[in-house]
């Protein structure tokens, strides 16, 4: 089945207010679905889902429908109220209306309350109606959105399982891991990577890889001895594993555990120490996107 890509907003969003005052926990509710948004409309609270092409297109027609109805009711209530409008200007001016229009005001006066009483009716069809045409737009996103979180927790849960068979080669010395250098406005940093399959696929900046824990004490090292500000940081992969090898939430410890020796965020003499000073981790490198974030040691 061909699908389109559907943008859409809370129903609401496109009526911010309460057409006739018809309010009700039934026109909450309707106000509460998600409708399709046109092309030719934009609305800053749109998002985006996937659908059936029939689909999308009622959903769209709903959408035009309401706010096609909503207007119509505006314009008829603006017609039903014009006794009440005066022309500005000079009193006589306002007399003169008066007189001139005494009969129409006459029978608009005694049709208003009817007239208000079936605009509001109007309304609520149109709410009705738009609820059962394209009420089933709210299912389709929330199980998309179901879907979708589905999905991520399979994803993580892969890469979750892909971290720990890389830590136990790791463990045993396999030569896993990678750094790279980076140069920023305040400072250079030598970030350290683990290398997965997913992170082999997607991370092609790397400084060298393929190192065991030892080589990348010795690069770090060696890096300082040149560039004795360079701070040390991890890639979100590995600050992860680490982690979930080590079973606490500091990589620096694990890190010690691993290779033998510690590893200081800060090189000797640029700070406080590991210890005494405040922690951080580092970058976290977003390899979906290709890009990478870092983050300012504080």
């Amino acid at each position: 089945m061909d699908s389109t890509n559907v943008r859409y907003a809370r129903l609401r969003e496109l009526l911010p207010a309460y057409h006739m005052n018809v309010i009700s926990p039934e026109v909450g509710a309707v106000r509460d679905l998600f409708c399709a948004v046109g092309a030719d409309r934009h609305h800053r609270a749109e998002q985006r889902v996937d659908a059936p092409i029939a689909d999308a297109e009622r959903w769209r027609a709903a959408t035009e429908a309401i706010l096609a109805a909503m207007k119509a009711v505006d314009e008829q209530r603006r017609q039903a109220e014009r006794h009440r409008h005066a022309p500005r200007g000079t009193r006589l001016r306002r007399i003169a209306w008066r007189i001139r229009h005494a009969r129409r005001n006459r029978r608009l006066r005694a049709e208003h309350p009817a007239t208000m009483a079936r605009l509001r009716d109007e309304v609520l069809a149109a709410y009705r109606t738009y609820r059962d045409r394209a009420a089933d737009l709210t299912d389709h996103v929330g199980a998309d959105n179901e879907r979708g979180k589905r999905e991520r927790l399979e994803e993580d849960e892969r890469e979750r399982r892909e971290r720990a068979t890389v830590m136990t080669g790791a463990a045993t010395g396999t030569p896993v891991w990678a750094y790279r250098i980076s140069e920023y406005t305040w400072g250079r940093v030598f970030e350290i990577d683990l290398q997965t399959p997913t992170t082999r696929r997607l991370r092609t900046d790397l400084t060298r890889t393929g190192l065991t824990p030892a080589q990348i004490n010795t690069a770090l090292a060696e890096e300082r001895a040149e560039h004795p500000h360079t701070s040390a940081h991890w890639s979100l992969e590995a600050r992860l594993a680490l982690t979930e090898w080590h079973g606490g939430d500091d990589p620096f410890d694990a890190w010690q555990r691993l290779s033998g020796e510690p590893i200081e965020p800060l090189p000797p003499g640029a700070g406080d120490g590991r210890r005494s000073g405040p922690r951080y981790h580092g970058p976290s490198s977003d390899y979906g996107s290709g890009g990478h974030h870092f983050g300012m040691p504080f």
